[in-house]
């Protein structure tokens, strides 16, 4: 009885010193195991998470990208319509000044030419020279038998009354005319003037009624006629010498172009 106790205890010892002895491989082999399981399950978490952020991150790129491209349309576009506006104005303001000095030009000739209206004394003259002058004269053209009777009969205070009272009449009104005609291109043009060129375009079209206002008072000074003249032509080079510098200018596209103000401009970094 004795020796099986021995035995049994003896064979309890060497179990005990197996135990003993393969305890840390099995801690070791249950260690690892257990790490492997947990840095799988720590790697597919990770994984899944970065996939998750990934798909987040895609769908963001791409909401920015799809903005960056309708704002970059609408810039384009912004930018299109104001260069094709910019090219209409400067075209409109080119053609507005030129037509606007073409009329003035036509004018000042008009005003600063008055031979037309020269009044001579009919007494001594040949009757031809005297119906030449009534068929310049519109207003006296049914009254030409009877000047020309007049003249005939030496009447000649008679018919140079008529002659003059006329021409002066005719010579108000075509200044009249010139006067209406420049203050209408004005008014036509002046939509797309420049301050510069506007400013001397109204000197010009006031020096037009500065001119004939002596003429409707039927009270001249001496040399004013020519005075006045002489200022407007001055005027008309004044602005000829602005419209230049001006178009000159408008020709060429502003350095700064202004977006609409609800455009956004993205701009890529690095």
């Amino acid at each position: 009885m004795d020796q099986l106790w021995r035995d049994a205890l003896a064979q309890l010892g060497l179990t005990s010193v197996y135990l003993l002895l393969a305890f840390p491989l099995v801690k070791w082999l249950f260690g690892s195991t257990i790490s492997k399981w947990i840095e799988t399950r720590l790697d597919a978490a990770l994984q899944k998470r970065v996939a998750t952020a990934q798909f987040e991150l895609d769908q963001q790129m791409a909401r920015i990208q799809s903005a960056i491209d309708r704002d970059s349309e609408r810039v384009r576009s912004v930018l299109s319509r104001e260069h094709t506006d910019f090219s209409l104005w400067a075209e409109r303001r080119h053609d507005a000044t030129a037509r606007l000095f073409a009329a003035f030009l036509q004018a000042e000739t008009a005003v600063t030419n008055l031979s037309q209206f020269t009044f001579v004394e009919t007494e001594g003259k040949p009757e031809d020279d005297v119906v030449s002058v009534i068929q310049r004269i519109p207003s006296l053209a049914n009254r030409t038998d009877e000047i020309v009777r007049l003249h005939r009969e030496g009447k000649h205070e008679r018919v140079d009354d008529l002659l003059e009272k006329a021409l002066t009449v005719q010579q108000h009104a075509h200044l009249i005319s010139a006067r209406n005609s420049a203050y209408e291109a004005y008014y036509q043009s002046a939509l797309y003037l420049s301050d510069e060129v506007d400013a001397a375009a109204r000197e010009v079209r006031d020096q037009f009624h500065t001119i004939l206002i002596p003429y409707l008072a039927s009270a001249r000074e001496p040399g004013e006629y020519f005075a006045n003249k002489t200022k407007l032509r001055f005027l008309m080079l004044e602005l000829l010498n602005r419209a230049r510098a001006d178009l000159s200018r408008a020709s060429r596209p502003p350095a700064d172009v202004t977006t609409a103000p609800d455009v956004a401009v993205v701009r890529s970094e690095g």
